[in-house]
């Protein structure tokens, strides 16, 4: 193959990582229901502003508060975000069981096609840097499971 279709392949597997990056990363909306106006936990009463505003999570505040529910519409929503929430959870899930197994498999597929780019320094030296960066992403992941309380950590190689 010469050096620009070589140049082409890379470009174009690069290129289908990254879409199936956003993908990924928009499905899964990091399993916390990313995107939904309504999913802002309302903080306890001492955080309400002097004129009794209450703020969310990074001081938002939710679209179904601004219109002043009653304390039984509140706890309705409340219930409302809490299934929503468990449903988020088993999607994510759901997606995880079907499309990370062929993720992974197409990370570790264009990472190899990478490597056989390089001379044999170049690849020992990636793949040393690979292994750095997996072993810090799992880290992450681990700390986050742990402070979540969740299984929500993916694990996934990236490169």
């Amino acid at each position: 193959m010469t050096r620009t279709g070589v140049r082409l392949v890379t470009g174009a597997v690069i290129a289908m990582v990254l879409v199936a990056g956003l993908l990924v990363g928009f499905a899964l909306g990091r399993g916390s229901g990313a995107g939904v106006a309504a999913d802002v936990e309302p903080r306890p009463t001492e955080d309400r502003t002097e004129d009794g505003d209450e703020r969310g999570r990074r001081g938002r505040t939710p679209m179904y508060e601004q219109v002043n529910p009653t304390e039984d519409q509140l706890a309705r929503i409340d219930s409302i975000l809490a299934h929503q929430r468990s449903r988020m959870r088993e999607l994510h899930d759901e997606f995880e069981r079907e499309y990370d197994p062929r993720y992974r498999e197409l990370i570790i597929e264009t990472r190899e096609e990478i490597k056989a780019v390089f001379t044999e320094a170049q690849a020992d030296r990636y793949q040393t840097l690979l292994d750095e960066y997996d072993g810090r992403r799992a880290e992450r992941e681990e700390a986050r499971r742990r402070n979540t309380g969740g299984e929500d950590g993916d694990g996934r190689p990236n490169g």
